[in-house]
This record gives C-alpha cells, structure tokens and sequence, in this order.
C-alpha cells in the first residue's frame, strides 16, 4: 500500500474521499507519462521530492528525523515506485480510496492522525505538481501533449483537495449532531420565600452528589472562583428584574475536575408582583464545550488548508450569486480582498474577467449547470472545466483553470450551491507559447538549414563547375581571341560567387548579431541611405518622395541596412524605359492582429512603379536566395529581401508586400511604436 512506512508519502494521500468509481479519474495522458518517470527517473524524483520537503521545511518531516539518510531515500523511491505504478495502471481512484481508509483507520506509523497539519497537506500537493511539471521536457517537447498532462494532474490534486474539504465540512456537521444527542438537561427549582431549593436527580449527577431531600451541601464551594461573582450577579439581576437568565458557568469538583455548566431560568410572581419563586434548567455542556472546541479547531484547520491551498475555493449559491465562502488566496492570487468578493458576489468576478472570455465561459457555465440538473447521481457528481482569463488587482491578466462541482441540491435535486477550485495556470500557459515559439523557431532555422546546405550543394558549385568548365577550355584549345571571352566568363561566376558568399555572411550577421537598441531618427536613417544610393538615383533620374518618418527603439546599422536593401530592390527592378518614382510613407496604426499585445505600431510604406510581381509569389520573395528573374537580366545574390524580414524581425516587427507584374510592388513594415 503506498505510503505504508513512511509518513510524509502517507500525507500526499490523506485529502481523499471514500467514494465509488469516479471515471473522471480514469486518465488519458497522465499513466503513459507516469510510466515513463517510472522506467527513467523514479529515484530522481525521490530525491528531489526529499529536498524540496526540506527546503519548505514541511512539518512532518520532524517525525522521520531519526531515519538514516540512505534508507531515507530509498522508502521514498520505493513509495514513489508504487505511486508511479497506480498512476501507470490508472488506478487513481484507488489509490485515494486505499489511502484515505488508512488515514481514517490511524495506521499511519510514527504518527498519529490527530498530529497531521494542514501545512503538510498543501505543500505536499504542492511539491508534487513542481516536480510532475519540472520532469515534463523530458518527456515530450509536445505543448498541447505537455498541458494534457499537467491538466490532468491538476485535476487529480484538486479532486483531493475537493474530496478532503468535504470531508472535514462532514465531520463537523457529525460531531454538532453527536452533541446534540448526547445532551442531558436537569431542573431545579428555587422557593425565595423559604430559601429552599431542590434538584432533580440529573443535577445531582451533574455534580457528582448523591441525592438529597433536604440539600445540605455547599453548593456556592464548587463554583469556579473566577465564575462565583457572575454567577451571584447574574442571579441576582434575574430575581431583581424579574427576567429570565441564561448564562454558563464552571463549577470545580473534589478531585479537581472542572464541568461547564449551562443556566437557564424564569422568574415566578405574586399578585403583588413580587418575585417568590425561580426554576429552571440545569445542562452539563462539558463535552458539548469540548466539541465545540474541537469544531473550532477542525473549522480552524479547513480555514487554514483553504487559505495555504495555492487555489481559489468559492462557494457561491447559482440563484443569488451571492458566494458562501471564498478563501484568503484570492488575496495572494488576484490581489482582492475576501470582503470586496464575497460583497460584490458573482457580478464582481464577471467585471473582472477578460471581456473577450465573459460570453464564451457564461454559455458553457450555463450548459454545465443544465446538464447537471438534468443528470441526479449524487453519488457521481460530474466535474466541469473552464478557462478563462482574470484581472489581477495590478491590472494584468492571469490564465485561470476552474475546476467546479455541485455543493449542494435543493429538495427537487436541482443545483443550489456550486464549489469552485481555481488554479493560476499562466506560468503554464506561457511555458507552452515558449515551448510553441520554440518548436517554430527550430523549424524556421531547420528551413534555413535546407537552404543553406541546397546553396552549398547547387548554387555555390554551379559557379564552380562553371569555372572549371572555362579553364579545361582554355588548357584544351589554343590561346585565341576566344580565350579572352573564357577568362572574363570566368571573372563573372567569381563575381557571382562573392555576391552569394557576401549575402551568406550579411543574413548571418543579422541573425546573430546582438542588438543594441536605441532612439533611431529614421529620416535621417533615409537621407543617409539616399546619399549611398546618389550615383545610382542620378544613374537612373529616380524620384524618392519621404514624409515625415518616426523615431523607432531599435539598431542604426540595421535600420540602414534595411532600407538600403528595400530602396535598392526598388530601383534594382525599374522598368526599362520608365524614371523609377519611389514614395515612402508613414502613419500610426494599431497593433493588435498584427504584432504581438496591444498598443499601437508604425507603418511603414516603400511602394514604387517598378516591374512589381505575381501576388501568388509574396511569401517566396523573403525566402534566402529565392529569385523571381533571371540573374542575366536582373544581378543579385537573391539575399536582400531575406535580410530585410530577419532585421524586422529582430526589433519585433513585421514585413510583407503585394505587387502587380509592370505595376508596381509596395512592402509594408510594422514596427512597435513605444
């Protein structure tokens, strides 16, 4: 049985509840990925689960001191074999089940059940959704696998959670019903006028007295001297004002034991009005007052399991919206206090819920709900899922996963009461995005790869083979006037290889070199470039029109690079026969669909009257070396574009364009606008 010997295994099972087969435990993803930790890093996760205990310095473990280290360590692989092992096989359910009984049964070794905290019991779940999430890149780089898998274990943690509040809800009820049974009440009865008073015999026995007709003990000797004088006032207030009383009292017996006594009384009167007679009730409430302890504690401790559990729990009533209970983590998580939710009730979570969740989540809340009243199996309450983003009181917006369950049912077996758990996922979520952005990047640079090794096999060998092709000429033939025509063949396919080389090494510094952002002017960016570009605009009497641009956070060398590549482009494939006109333009625009958050952006535009392109060829045109012309008719090394779209890329923006064959093309640049 896992957790058998070692107690701090034992308390990662104690918040279970005795149930029947519960398929919501009945697990996808979670056994195959509980199976592989079993083959290759249970001992591992031994380990790190002992340290991770210590470093949260968890109570219980003061109770396995003495254990030496080595034998420590291996009942902890041992017990996380046999966890493994029940996860592997899906026996979730079982596994609750058998733990729980063992908790309730006080068969935990080197400690008893009452010794147990509850800060065990929430650093432990704790402990252990760490170490199944800080294992997961081992076992797949799948986002969408790895989030299955976490989701599922969030949902087995929870179910523990859930099952061990209603449980310690249960015993509380069972205790106040128990006292409520076992209460014994005695009378008296008080003649003013004779200064008598008689008891029953249950006041006899209250006190431990044998019974009298005549009462000739000291009764004033057995109250608690630090009650004595309420007790004489209180009286006395009851006879002068002729109301009744209702009061506890302690009285203390010979052998030095207290009781706690509960007072109640009338007042009787004369036709005169004057008050002759008292009786009243007399209850021995000492384990009624221990219970009661006991209840405040037990209720102590699921306040305190509620307010150390890293959920929000809400209990809310699905008529009135009005919440029940909500614990002090929506303090530590969301930043708001308990008394501004629970006053403001369900309208309060909605105002702070993402707007573009609130339509979505309240349509499957409300599918949920009908499906459970249409659904009564009390003893399989099904629980339902959602996402959804909330407002942090700092105003940002954290990922929620809410795990919710049917509290309670009114007497027509419809929902009432409905209990939510809430975990703070966005860690999660942004591992995923990483891992997702990961996955991308490696197969944009796996694309890369594929080119720069189709460039090493194909377009760097064809100027080679070329060049050997001229000299075996020139060796095989006489020298002639066509030898001339060989060498300057030969000068250009060295020419063209120089080009793609010095491409290769220009898109390898873009992509590589770190940038050091700042300010850039980017007019004076474009009248720079104009100023490089003079012999070739005066060459071909090109017009370059500019408005006004922007300042953009980001690296001069690049931005200059930038634009010496698009303006070149532009006046690289003019129209034979047609004066080049280039505009570029500028606005401000918003971000959102187009660069990553909200916010505004700038844009960019360099459009020109050139030869243009087929619009079907718009994504090709920034892939490396991807030439849409002959090199005879228009030279290049075919890395210019793809130049472009990594230095965008590098100050987080984006490129495109559109084109029309002898139109014109028009690139489009996305910067973010701070």
């Amino acid at each position: 049985m896992a957790g058998k010997e070692d107690p701090f295994f034992v308390m990662t099972n104690l918040d279970g509840f005795l149930v029947k087969q519960n398929k919501h435990l009945l697990f996808t993803y979670l056994p195959e990925y509980a199976r592989f930790l079993l083959q290759n890093v249970v001992s591992q996760l031994a380990e790190e689960q002992l340290q991770l205990l210590r470093e949260l310095d968890i109570p219980i473990l003061k109770y396995v001191s003495g254990i030496p280290e080595n034998e420590l360590l291996e009942r902890g692989r041992m017990r996380m074999a046999s966890f493994l092992q029940t996860l592997a096989d899906n026996r979730a359910e079982e596994h609750i089940n058998t733990s729980l009984k063992s908790w309730m049964d006080d068969q935990l070794p080197l400690i008893s059940r009452d010794k147990i905290q509850p800060e065990d019991i929430t650093l432990i779940n704790f402990v252990r959704r760490k170490m199944f999430r800080s294992f997961l890149p081992l076992y797949s780089k799948d986002p969408q696998l790895c989030i299955k898998i976490q989701e599922e274990m969030d949902i087995f943690t929870t179910e523990m959670d859930t099952r061990a509040l209603k449980l310690l809800v249960a015993i509380q009820q069972d205790l106040y019903r128990q006292t409520q049974q076992l209460a014994q009440v005695g009378n008296w009865v008080w003649d003013l006028v004779k200064d008598k008073i008689t008891w029953s015999d249950e006041v006899f026995n209250i006190y431990e007295l044998t019974p009298q007709n005549e009462i000739t003990y000291n009764l004033a000797a057995y109250n608690h001297p630090d009650d004595a004088q309420m007790i004489s006032d209180e009286m006395a207030r009851s006879r002068k004002t002729l109301q009744p009383h209702d009061f506890y009292y302690r009285i203390v017996l010979p052998d030095r034991r207290e009781k706690t006594l509960h007072a109640k009384g009338r007042v009787l009167t004369d036709e005169k009005g004057e008050a002759y007679r008292m009786f009243g009730t007399l209850q021995d409430v000492t384990q009624q007052k221990l219970m009661e302890n006991e209840i405040d504690e037990q209720q102590t401790i699921i306040q305190k399991i509620a307010n150390l559990t890293p959920s929000i729990i809400a209990a809310y009533n699905v008529h009135t919206g009005k919440y029940l209970f909500i614990n002090r983590a929506i303090e530590t998580m969301l930043g708001y206090r308990q008394k501004e939710v629970t006053d403001g009730g369900v309208p309060f979570f909605l105002s702070i819920m993402h707007p573009e969740d609130v339509a979505a989540l309240t349509v499957k809340n409300d599918e949920a709900l009908k499906k459970a009243n249409s659904y009564i199996d009390t003893q399989k309450e099904e629980i339902f899922e959602f996402l959804y983003r909330l407002k942090h009181a700092d105003g940002d917006y954290r990922w929620m996963q809410t795990y919710g369950a049917i509290f309670s049912r009114n007497s027509k077996g419809e929902v009432e009461e409905v209990i939510n758990i809430s975990i703070d996922i966005t860690e999660q979520i942004n591992i995923a995005n990483q891992l997702k952005s990961s996955h991308e990047e490696l197969e944009q640079k796996n694309k890369e790869l594929e080119s720069f090794t189709y460039i090493a096999s194909h377009d760097l060998q064809e100027p080679l083979r070329k060049i050997k092709f001229f000299i075996d000429q020139i060796k095989s033939t006489p020298i002639t006037q066509d030898s001339a025509s060989y060498y300057n063949r030969i000068n250009n396919e060295v020419t063209r290889m120089r080009l793609m080389i010095n491409g290769l090494l220009q898109y390898s510094l873009a992509s590589h070199e770190e940038l050091q952002l700042s300010g850039v002017d980017l007019n004076t960016v474009v009248e720079e470039v104009k100023a490089d570009l003079d012999e070739l605009i005066q060459g071909k009497r090109a017009v370059i029109e500019v408005d006004k641009m922007p300042v953009v956070n980001g690296m001069q060398l690049q931005l200059h690079q930038l634009f010496v590549n698009i303006i070149g482009n532009s006046l690289k494939y003019s129209r034979i026969g047609e004066t080049p006109h280039i505009t570029i333009t500028s606005e401000i625009v918003a971000a959102r669909n187009i660069l990553p958050g909200e916010g505004n952006a700038h844009k960019i535009s360099v459009s020109d009257n050139g030869i243009g392109f087929d619009e079907k060829y718009a994504e090709h045109i920034f892939e490396l070396f991807k030439r849409l012309h002959a090199k005879s008719v228009y030279p290049g090394s075919g890395v210019g574009l793809t130049i472009c779209k990594k230095i965008v890329e590098n100050h987080k923006g984006v490129i495109h364009a559109t084109g029309k064959p002898n139109k014109g093309a028009t690139f489009f640049i996305y910067l973010p606008a701070e």
